[in-house]
């Protein structure tokens, strides 16, 4: 039987078995554990030592950085929202005008050519013309 096109043959067997591991000890004790509590220690003495100075000269010179560490130090459950507000729109307001506007280039695909007063007529005369009743000849 073929086998499948993406399944890599190995020439011989592995070394372990599956779920067996060639370090059963696992690494030597303190190893990474020291490294890590030296660097923390020696970050919390440096922050002591610099501060909100420290965050401020990070701020100034490289504002890229300074976000790259905002973002790793904030808590990965955090989440932003923004909504979009202009003049104190509820956002349904605020969908609204972007409808009417999605409306207004639609009839008038030159509007941001033209003059503000002239589209500003234009939407007025659609609005009366809608709002028009219509007379029967009776």
């Amino acid at each position: 039987m073929q086998e499948p096109h993406h399944v890599t043959k190995v020439s011989k067997a592995t070394q372990w078995k599956p779920g067996v591991s060639g370090n059963p000890a696992g690494k030597p004790i303190g190893t990474r554990h020291a490294f890590s509590q030296g660097f923390i220690r020696d970050f919390a003495l440096v922050w002591q030592e610099e501060g909100l100075e420290a965050v401020r000269k990070v701020a100034r010179k490289s504002p890229e950085s300074f976000v790259a560490i905002a973002a790793k130090v904030c808590p990965a459950d955090v989440r932003v929202s923004i909504e979009p507000s202009a003049g104190g729109l509820s956002p349904e307001d605020w969908i609204l005008v972007q409808q009417v506007v999605q409306a207004v280039k639609a009839a008038l695909p030159d509007a941001a050519e033209r003059n503000p007063t002239e589209v500003f007529q234009f939407v007025l005369g659609a609005l009366r013309q809608a709002d028009a009743k219509t007379i029967n000849g009776e």
